[in-house]
């Protein structure tokens, strides 16, 4: 090992020839720092200014180095106060489950799948969530697809209400309608099949069979009858009528059911108020051409009797409180719904 005096140097000058190393490290460190001093105030004067603005806060140069997003991040929002209304104005409303089964049940129908848009149609009708507008344009939506489901010879394969029936030899519609068990009256078969006459009826024929039962609901307030095909989940919406209605909102209600042997085709009629008479075929008979007798079949109704539904000679009555309590039919739509009630079928009276 070589002593301090076999270096050739004096020890001072050794000992200043080993500090140089640190002296520059120290140089250099002090340097350093003095960078990133500045760099940290350059730093805090952005932020502040951007603080100072309404737009979105300037993004660290530094971190934005370190690492870059792959997509550029929402702003984020000023945290200010906002009243409810505008909030709420701005929130996006959630879709209405209403308005997708009505866009359903009109796509079923254009791509040709009548009993599956019926369906869905019918339970939007009568889920009274549509307004006024909506409402109508789906019940004639429904009245569209019913003249060719219900009141055309044309048969549906998958419809749950139709069956068809080769005419047998001998066979009259009266006949067909008991023995297969429908609960429609036999002219109205004769109506969907477009036949003027029972003597058209010829052995071998086909013809569409509707099964029923239909069931009536009147809409006081609206002056209207709305006809349903069955009950229940399979229930359908045929067709409406418009009615009138009890003087003195006299009509009642509550539950009604067809009176078995009540459905009279061209009455005779007695005013149970002044005992005026009107016999059969008395072009004055107020009552028209058909009459339906009702019973009421709830704890509202059970008492009730002499309610019915029938026609009219005064058209203009329609839609107007006019009658004794009974709802009354124009002559056309009073001998259709005579055609489509049985004594299987309800008839509902709402408000």
């Amino acid at each position: 090992m070589a002593l301090p005096s076999q270096s050739g140097q004096p020890a001072r000058r050794r000992i200043h020839v080993d500090r140089r190393p640190r002296r520059t490290r120290r140089v250099i460190l002090v340097a350093a720092v003095g960078v990133l001093v500045v760099l940290a105030t350059m730093r805090f004067a952005m932020v502040d200014r951007a603080g100072d603005t309404d737009g979105p806060a300037v993004a660290d140069p530094v971190a934005t180095a370190i690492s870059r997003p792959t997509r550029t991040p929402a702003p984020r929002p000023r945290q200010t106060t906002r009243e409810p209304v505008r909030l709420e104005a701005r929130v996006a409303a959630p879709p209405a489950p209403i308005a997708e089964q009505v866009e359903a049940g009109l796509a079923l129908a254009q791509h040709n799948q009548p009993v599956a848009a019926r369906r869905v149609l019918t339970q939007v009708l009568r889920s009274g969530r549509l307004d006024p507008a909506d409402t109508a344009f789906v019940r004639e939506t429904l009245k569209n697809l019913s003249r060719r489901l219900v009141f055309s010879p044309q048969v549906v394969a998958d419809d749950p209400f139709v069956r068809v029936h080769i005419v047998g030899p001998g066979e009259q519609l009266a006949g067909i309608v008991r023995d297969r068990s429908l609960d429609v009256d036999w002219r109205f078969i004769l109506r969907i099949n477009n036949m003027a006459s029972e003597r058209h009826l010829r052995p071998g024929q086909k013809l569409k069979l509707v099964t029923g039962p239909f069931h009536a609901v009147v809409d006081k307030s609206d002056y209207r009858m709305d006809l349903y095909l069955g009950s229940g989940d399979t229930v359908a919406y045929v067709t409406s009528v418009d009615v009138g209605l009890g003087a003195h909102d006299s009509t009642p209600l509550g539950l009604f059911r067809v009176r078995r042997d009540s459905k009279l085709e061209n009455p005779a009629w007695a005013n149970p108020r002044t005992g005026e008479r009107f016999d059969r075929d008395d072009p004055s008979n107020p009552i028209g051409e058909y009459w339906i007798g009702l019973e009421g079949i709830d704890d509202a109704t059970r008492d009730m009797s002499g309610y019915g539904i029938h026609g009219t000679i005064d058209p203009d009555s329609i839609g107007k409180q006019s009658s004794m309590g009974c709802m009354r039919l124009s002559p056309d739509d009073v001998r259709l719904v005579f055609e489509m009630l049985t004594t299987a079928s309800t008839v509902e009276i709402r408000p």
